[in-house]
């Protein structure tokens, strides 16, 4: 029996999916046991990462050819966004979770939790102890005021159900 080259099948690519379906949450009070969280608004790019640091394991039975082995991990996520919040009586009051976020990295040693899940069928929930280096950023007049920066988790992020709500 012959054989031939293996070739995917017309018309079988899996669908796509949007990124940025993302939902994030910031602990702005309540206790360890009963905590509230608020969603940051404003968010136009959300872009969590593992970072897994490698050490050199080459020898001299490699032949010259490099090889890597894991030996940290780290998990980082840089985040822009417009300010956002509400205007009355000729007064700004910004977004809670932005704030919340905003003034964290404002205060030196001192961590939050975070929480962020798809809202698509994508399996990714996570939780965790953070430190925010997110600030608002320069503008120019007529444009609209932006804030972006990095979030730091600490340790490995821990897997959550995506949290829900029962309505009526």
């Amino acid at each position: 029996m012959p054989t031939v080259p293996l070739v995917h099948e017309t018309g079988a690519a899996p669908d796509l999916i949007q990124a940025g379906k993302w939902e994030v949450q910031i602990q702005t009070g309540g206790t360890d046991e009963a905590p509230t969280f608020s969603f940051i608004y404003g968010l136009t790019d959300f872009s969590p990462k593992p970072d897994i640091g490698t050490e050199d394991a080459t020898d001299i039975y490699d032949d010259g050819w490099k090889r890597e082995v894991g030996v940290s991990g780290a998990y980082n996520i840089d985040v822009t966004g417009n300010v956002r919040g509400v205007i009355e009586d000729d007064e700004f009051t910004q977004d809670p979770g932005q704030a919340a976020l905003i003034a964290a990295a404002e205060d030196f040693g001192n961590s939050v939790i975070l929480r962020w899940w798809r809202r698509d069928g994508l399996d990714i929930a996570y939780q965790a102890q953070v430190i925010s280096k997110v600030t608002v950023d320069g503008g120019k007049p007529g444009s609209l005021q932006k804030f972006s920066g990095q979030i730091l988790v600490q340790g490995k992020p821990q897997s959550i159900t995506k949290p829900t709500v029962t309505t009526p």
